[in-house]
């Protein structure tokens, strides 16, 4: 098994987790995802709708603290003045939403009333959220009922999330309370007459500058004064937002909401101008995509690089690993951005942000796995180039496990030791390949033990009961295993257990059972010696084979 691959693909799967939580949880990927829309995708700068006029009440103080009766009378003012003009407005959006206080709902009666005496339908603004700001279908409590009930021609909600110059918001809420179930439908929907389920669930609408709606706003200081500048005569007045900038500027950027809904209203209006898009925000379109972006950057790395490396030397192969992988990332790049272009032709929006991440960690994982493939096929030419001739470095490399502590003093002691003390016709001693240290599995390992077994005549594996369960002594034995199957070194076994060795081990090469057989060694000595004159190591340690 490919623990390493296996690790790899996990360490992979958890930092795509981590990643989409936390880019999740701070609103990266959305503001990242809106930037992108709005630099790539925006064809044209949205603006304001034909006959939108706004109305900002100035905001006193007192108000903060509960006193809302001058507020009150103001915005009562601004109504009962729109209602005068010679064309009142045709649809009033009181964009602030009446709490359950009393203090000068009889000004906002008037106000309304002289409105609908005049034509006009008024619809009014709620916050369907309770204290901890979650939504509830109990809101109503919160707000002075009668007013919504029995003076506006409808209420809907105002839950605008703006960022990154683009404005979010869902065209109906649905808020459920035992044994309630509410649906809310957005303000600006329901304004304009549009059914809820007509549109998409979810709209996206990049913003324009606000100062193109400066010319079409008028203020309003006080209960006393006059709107300023005066709203025109013969201005067409189809909509009317009546809000108050400064009370309604406590989102995270400052944008007063009054404006976010003028222009959530510009949209619905625009017709054929409209820029509004549908986001596909399901969290498993969102892991599908992530899954294919980090997919296809890694095939589209893996079909270069087998298609490349052919035709080029093997020194050559680290550098165009590094550049494929670069290469595939763009490529993975291209294909989201164009698929984000042509979902925008269906008036949808893709996700394009974390995806973007995954293909990224998809073409540094492949390039991770193809550094270490270069890694080995270099030890692997190494031991293909050695059929005529090769480096020596043992006669004998000892295989075995470094636990519990006595075992480890039985091989150093009945099997290293004699080896140790032999001595060729010439007097030079037998070289030993004899590990005193636990080796870690990683990538340095194996290649340490490639280039050692590369430079044995002989593996002798120690099979113990625990043989088996370590990963490095598994490692030694399918290297050396590979190796004798090539005719490159023989294989000794000795087993002081054949309990939990695998059956195809016992099958493979013949053994020697050490406790049946004290003397087991004599017989590896012996061939060993044996072979000694046809392979006389020369001055510089490299074995030239006999003709």
């Amino acid at each position: 098994m490919n623990w390493r691959g296996l690790l790899r693909g996990g360490a992979f799967a958890l930092a795509a987790v981590v990643l989409a939580l936390a880019g999740g949880a701070l609103q990266i990927w959305q503001n990242v995802d809106h930037r992108v829309f709005r630099a790539l995708y925006l064809t044209r700068a949205p603006e304001p709708g034909a006959g939108i006029r706004l109305v900002d009440i100035a905001y006193p103080g007192e108000a903060r603290s509960g006193h809302v009766g001058a507020f009150r009378a103001a915005q009562g003012a601004a109504l009962r003045q729109l209602a005068a003009l010679p064309v009142a407005p045709r649809i009033v959006l009181f964009d602030i939403w009446i709490a359950n206080n009393p203090e000068g709902v009889d000004h906002l009666n008037q106000g309304i009333s002289a409105l609908r005496a005049r034509g006009s339908k008024v619809y009014g603004a709620v916050d369907p959220n309770d204290r901890q700001r979650k939504l509830t279908a109990d809101f109503m409590a919160a707000h002075y009922e009668p007013i919504y009930t029995n003076m506006f021609d409808g209420y809907g909600h105002t839950q605008l999330a703006y960022a990154a110059d683009v404005l979010t918001y869902q065209t109906e809420l649905r808020l459920s309370m035992a044994p309630v179930d509410l649906r809310l439908t957005a303000l600006p929907v329901l304004a304009v007459g549009g059914q809820a389920d007509a549109l998409p669930a979810t709209l996206v609408i990049p913003l324009g500058n606000d100062a193109a709606f400066k010319p079409l706003t008028h203020r309003l200081p006080d209960a006393a004064g006059r709107l300023e500048p005066p709203i025109p005569a013969g201005a067409t007045l189809d909509y009317v937002v009546v809000g108050s900038f400064k009370e309604d500027s406590d989102n995270a950027l400052k944008r007063p909401g009054p404006l976010l809904l003028a222009w959530a209203l510009s949209d619905l209006v625009a017709g054929k101008a409209s820029v509004a898009r549908e986001p596909i925000n399901h969290p498993m379109a969102l892991l599908g995509l992530a899954a294919f972006a980090a997919l296809l950057a890694m095939v589209v790395f893996a079909l270069a690089f087998r298609s490349l490396r052919p035709r080029l030397a093997p020194a050559h192969w680290p550098a165009a690993a590094r550049a494929l992988a670069l290469a595939a990332f763009v490529v993975a790049a291209a294909v989201l951005l164009g698929l984000g272009g042509v979902m925008l032709l269906a008036g949808r929006v893709i996700p394009i942000s974390l995806p973007l991440v995954c293909a990224a960690l998809g073409s540094a994982c492949a390039w991770l796995g193809a550094r270490r493939w270069i890694a080995d096929e270099q030890v692997r030419r190494e031991l293909a180039g050695g059929a005529e001739e090769r480096a020596v470095q043992f006669d004998v490399f000892v295989s075995y496990t470094h636990d519990p502590p006595e075992h480890k003093a039985w091989v150093k002691r009945a099997i290293v030791a004699p080896l140790q003390a032999l001595r060729r016709a010439d007097g030079t001693p037998y070289r030993v390949f004899f590990d005193e240290a636990e080796i870690k599995v990683g990538r340095q390992w194996k290649t340490e033990i490639e280039l050692a077994l590369l430079g044995s005549r002989w593996f002798l594996p120690v099979y113990s009961a625990r043989y088996f369960e370590r990963p490095y002594c598994r490692e030694e034995l399918e290297l050396a295993d590979q190796l004798r199957i090539e005719g490159r070194l023989r294989m000794f076994p000795v087993a002081l257990t054949v309990e939990g060795v695998p059956e195809r081990y016992l099958r493979k090469v013949q053994y020697v059972d050490a406790r049946a057989k004290p003397d087991f060694l004599d017989e590896l000595i012996a061939q060993m010696v044996a072979e000694v004159p046809a392979a006389e190591p020369t001055p510089q340690g490299t074995v030239h084979r006999a003709p």
